[in-house]
């Protein structure tokens, strides 16, 4: 089904319910939730702060959002479940919840915030600070990822580093790229599996994908994958966002310039071997924060303030 559905504000974020049938559009000083199937504004409220990140919980009635004093959202009422997530000094690069919903994990710190470059690990519940640490010393760590009892880090600069979970004890790293200078080898990820989670960075201007094993010591690196985009101007930067999993393809939203003009592409990837699949472009999309794969395989993306939703097809 495909959805184009119209907002009162330009949409910096998206996130969904785990089965799809609920989006929510993060917009600059509120929130908007929406039904899918049938394009109907459900709700909505507040934003207390600029939000970078956000995440539905497992059961699919709250919303954590990480700005510079984290909280916890009822969707359904639309306000804040009482106490704030207390102890970041910056506004959270990337946040997660545990499977079972005990538990939130935010990712902070960079150039700009070199004070604060820890992983947090919050009780969902209690709001109690479990355990922080710096996963690579004055490194911000730009996104962070759960598989099963072990967090998995992404640095701003190249390094992909596994903690215990319950403890935030350092398992074993990995740096994907050399460091370079601010953005160039920033790392973003996401859980693949249990036992492994996918990772997107820059190389010297290049998109590169890559799927990361657990391990001790040296983390292994499953397959490496260079993304290039025929259509973008060589003198022009991209950009990769996040990458988004969907049984066994991964997507990863690349933002770049034609002619001139930002455009946004989704890249597909096999998860198995790295190879890629095809590419499609977003119609209007110009943020690569602003991308969602939905559980059915369809697509969701803002085109400024409009949410669309669609089936698109892969071009091989």
């Amino acid at each position: 089904m495909t959805l184009a559905i119209t907002l009162p504000h330009p949409i910096r974020l998206l996130a969904a319910t785990p089965d799809g049938a609920q989006l929510v559009a993060v917009h600059e000083t509120t929130f908007t939730r929406v039904d899918r199937a049938s394009g109907a504004v459900l709700g909505g409220g507040p934003v207390p702060g600029v939000v970078y990140a956000c995440a539905v919980s497992p059961d699919g009635r709250a919303l954590l959002l990480g700005t510079r004093t984290p909280v916890v959202v009822d969707l359904a009422a639309g306000r804040v479940e009482g106490a704030v997530l207390r102890g970041p000094t910056s506004a959270s690069n990337g946040v997660v919840w545990s499977a079972s919903g005990d538990a939130v994990f935010l990712a902070h710190g960079s150039f700009a915030a070199t004070n604060d470059t820890y992983v947090y690990a919050f009780d969902a519940s209690t709001r109690a600070l479990r355990w922080r640490c710096a996963p690579t010393p004055r490194d911000g760590v730009t996104d962070v990822a759960v598989l099963g009892d072990r967090v998995m880090t992404f640095g701003e600069q190249g390094m992909v580093v596994l903690l215990d979970a319950a403890r935030g004890a350092s398992l074993g790293r990995v740096s994907l790229v050399e460091p370079a200078a601010y953005g160039a080898s920033m790392v973003r990820g996401v859980r693949y599996d249990d036992e492994s989670a996918v990772a997107s960075t820059l190389d010297e201007g290049a998109v590169i994908v890559a799927r990361v094993g657990v391990g001790a010591g040296a983390l292994p690196v499953k397959w490496r994958a260079s993304v290039e985009l025929d259509e973008a101007d060589e003198e022009e930067p991209v950009v990769a966002g996040r990458p988004m999993v969907v049984g066994d393809a991964v997507h990863v939203p690349v933002r770049f310039v034609a002619e001139g003009v930002a455009r946004v592409a989704v890249v597909t990837l096999d998860g198995a071997t790295g190879e890629v699949r095809g590419e499609c472009e977003l119609d209007g999309a110009v943020s690569h924060h602003a991308v969602l794969a939905l559980p059915d395989g369809a697509l969701a993306w803002a085109a400024g303030n409009t949410l669309r939703v669609e089936s698109v097809d892969v071009d091989e």
